[in-house]
């Protein structure tokens, strides 16, 4: 839908998009938009008009830069200790539509967007029921339960869950 689905390396950019070690380069970060450790950095747009929003960032790992899509800006960021992954919380900056905050989570040497599985196991028991197992029934049907409420509330931060039923195959 417009976003950048994945992000650019900085070093082999072909603009002006030059990012050394230390610095942010064009993104205008300020000091509460800007993470520091051990000689990696995360930052991203305050403030901007006029363009997408983006996130930067340089790692032992990799650098790169991703585009918020259009009507979205960046509210917080995130780096794990190896430097392999950053994350960011992204929000409306328009008030508009019914989209809320979302987490885009980027492998940092390539820049590609990280998707989370979860799958459960269940039965058609859980579906169905079954004569004489009302505890095994209602055990598997609380499992299908969770696994539709777990993938409306995860699904915003881009984890795919779901659940395979089971049966007996003779």
């Amino acid at each position: 839908m417009g976003a950048s689905k994945v992000a650019m390396p900085l070093s082999r950019s072909a603009g002006n998009t030059q990012v050394s070690s230390g610095t942010p380069g064009t993104i205008a970060a300020q000091s509460d938009t800007f993470r520091y450790a051990d000689g990696q950095w995360a930052a991203w747009d305050a403030y901007v008009e006029n363009v997408r929003y983006r996130l930067g960032w340089s790692t032992q790992q990799g650098q790169g830069q991703y585009e918020a899509p259009k009507g979205r800006s960046f509210t917080s960021a995130a780096m794990d200790a190896r430097g392999r992954y950053v994350a960011a919380s992204t929000t409306r900056s328009l008030n508009i539509g019914s989209i809320k905050d979302t987490v885009v989570a980027l492998r940092t040497n390539d820049g590609r967007e990280v998707f989370r599985k979860v799958v459960n196991i269940s039965s058609v028991s859980g579906t169905g029921g079954n004569a004489g197992q009302v505890n095994y029934a209602t055990a598997k049907a609380g499992i299908i339960g969770m696994t539709k409420t777990l993938a409306k509330e995860w699904g915003r931060y881009k984890v795919n869950v779901n659940c395979v039923a089971l049966r007996i195959v003779l």
